[in-house]
C-alpha cells in the first residue's frame, strides 16, 4: 500500500519510537570490529583484482547515476555562461590557484539564459582571495575607495 512520504516518515518515525531498544541493539550489533573490516577490505581488493572490468562498469554507473562528474557538466554550463572558458589565473590580480566564477550579486542585475531560468550576470573569473574580498566589502566600490585610502596612508612605502 503506497503512502505520501509525509505519512512515511511518521510511520517509520513511531515505529522507531515503539521499538527503539530493539533498533539499536540491531544496529550496535552490525559495528563491525578492526580485524573484520581489514577481512572485508582483503576480500574487496581481492575481487577488485579478479574482476576489474566489473567494478569499473559498476563504478561508472554508481557515479552516473549519483550526480558525480557532474562538475564537467557544471564547468561547461559557467564556460557558456561566462562566454569564455575558466582561465588559469584571476581576472583581477593575476595569480593562479582555485578560480570561481563571479556574479552581481544584486538582485537587478540578471539576464535569461535559454532554458529561461533567470541568472546573476558574469562579472569575471576570480581568485579565491579576490572573490572572498569583493563579499567581505559587499561588492561596494565606495568601501573599496576607503580601504584604498587607509592602506595609501597607513603604508608608508606604498604608492
Amino acid at each position: 500500500m503506497p503512502y505520501r512520504p509525509e505519512e512515511r516518515q511518521a510511520r517509520a518515525a513511531a515505529n522507531y519510537l515503539a521499538n527503539k531498544e530493539r533498533i539499536n541493539a540491531q544496529r550496535k550489533a552490525r559495528v563491525r570490529t578492526a580485524e573484520e573490516k581489514a577481512a572485508a577490505a582483503a576480500r574487496m581488493k581481492k575481487y577488485q583484482q579478479k574482476y576489474p572490468e566489473r567494478v569499473n562498469e559498476h563504478s561508472r554507473k554508481w557515479k552516473a547515476r549519483h550526480g558525480y562528474n557532474s562538475t564537467i557538466v557544471a564547468q561547461r554550463r559557467l564556460a557558456t555562461l561566462a562566454g569564455r572558458e575558466r582561465p588559469d589565473t584571476c581576472d583581477v590580480c593575476g595569480r593562479g590557484g582555485k578560480i570561481v566564477f563571479d556574479h552581481h550579486h544584486r538582485s537587478d542585475i540578471t539576464h535569461r539564459c535559454r532554458t529561461g531560468n533567470t541568472l546573476k550576470r558574469f562579472r569575471g573569473w576570480l581568485c579565491s582571495g579576490c572573490n572572498v574580498a569583493l563579499g567581505m566589502v559587499e561588492d561596494n566600490p565606495e568601501i573599496l575607495r576607503q580601504l584604498i585610502d587607509y592602506l595609501l596612508r597607513n603604508n608608508p612605502g606604498a604608492a
